[in-house]
């Protein structure tokens, strides 16, 4: 996917996967959402590609599943 896509095309489509993906998931499960890609994108480094309503969603998906509310 990012050799076709590139990282950013790449990032928006998994981040506006319904539910977050699978291996979003996973990480949850391993107690390691620092390394998703939502995580990822509200970094200072990164944020500024990424549209508001982008970063809302991945603020809510981590908090929601910070609280163990999947």
């Amino acid at each position: 996917m990012l050799s076709e896509k590139g990282g950013v095309k790449t990032a928006k489509e998994l981040v506006s996967k319904e539910g977050g993906t699978e291996r979003f998931s996973k990480l949850w499960q391993l107690g390691s959402l620092d390394l998703s890609v939502e995580a990822l994108v509200l970094k200072d480094d990164y944020n500024g590609l990424f549209t508001q309503d982008e970063l809302s969603l991945c603020k809510k998906r981590l908090e929601k599943y910070k609280y163990g509310v999947k």
